[in-house]
């Protein structure tokens, strides 16, 4: 994946898509994009870039290390306190992908392929985490028993519950027998 394909994909998301699915379906103004591995690069790019565009994101193992971890250079270099990231949330989930015998601290001298992708998205949650100004709700989870491809299924349902977190309410079930 190409910066510029990548771009021309969410100006067709921006220009195009979403302006077809308001006008042909009934929604609401309330806008999410979730995306795993390369899908989770583009949404860490689509909220650096158009944070207008959604109003959360669920980047699943994304993989920060491409192009010699461009996105994550943008991250560092970005004023993530500006107004424009004011009520954005933001969930990372983390898959296991460390080698055999690897743990996550020993991970951080490695310098394999896989070393790198985990390495990266590490380095990524630790930027969010400590950017202490940061008007982006974030929250990330290290899913140890799970791998790059059974990671999509609890990050999504972790990230929404995180998302959500204000529309959760306790229904025990007497209230629904009543």
């Amino acid at each position: 994946m190409h910066l510029v394909e990548e771009k021309n994909f969410l100006t067709f998301i921006e220009e195009e898509l979403v302006p077809y699915i308001d006008n042909t379906y009934p929604t609401e103004p309330y806008k999410m994009l979730i995306g795993h591995s390369f899908g989770g690069l583009f949404v860490m790019d689509a909220l650096l870039d158009k944070p207008e565009l959604f109003n959360s994101y669920i980047s699943i193992d994304p993989s920060m290390w491409w192009d010699d971890k461009k996105l994550l250079s943008a991250y560092k270099n970005t004023n993530l306190n500006d107004e424009k990231y004011n009520n954005k949330s933001l969930y990372l989930g983390i898959a296991n992908t460390l080698e055999k015998g690897m743990d996550t601290i020993s991970v951080r001298k490695e310098k394999s392929q896989m070393a790198k992708h985990i390495n990266s998205v590490f380095e990524t949650r630790d930027l969010l985490k400590k950017s202490k100004n940061s008007q982006i709700l974030f929250e990330s989870k290290y899913y140890e028993n799970d791998t790059h491809n059974s990671a999509p299924l609890i990050t999504t349902y972790d990230g929404m519950l995180f998302i959500f977190e204000f529309y959760q309410f306790n229904i025990d079930y007497s209230d629904l027998i009543n």
